[in-house]
């Protein structure tokens, strides 16, 4: 696979993406899609592996925003910065 950038109108691209949430999938797979409906239907790619991860998670993010020390280090902050089990921080503070 190559990668490459292109420049859309905004219109176009509002659509796209709206379309692409509606369709459970990135903005690059349905451009993908629809440039190879487009050249003919060119054999069907793989899979995108990046789509498993589409609507892991959905939610309103409260729980990740308010314990985000939780989910990066394992456990919250201290006052000093340091999580309160050591974790990276701690470490690189010891060098």
């Amino acid at each position: 696979m190559h990668r490459t950038q292109i420049y859309l109108e905004e219109d176009m691209y509002d659509e796209l993406t709206a379309r692409a949430r509606r369709e459970g999938t990135t903005l690059a797979g349905l451009i993908r899609d629809l440039l190879r409906r487009a050249l003919g239907g060119l054999a069907a790619a793989e899979p995108d592996p990046f789509d498993a991860v589409i609507g892991l998670g959905a939610g309103d993010g409260a729980a990740v925003a308010e314990n985000h020390a939780d989910y990066l280090y394992g456990s919250s902050p201290t006052a000093d910065g340091a999580s309160s089990e050591g974790g990276p921080e701690a470490e690189r503070r010891e060098r």
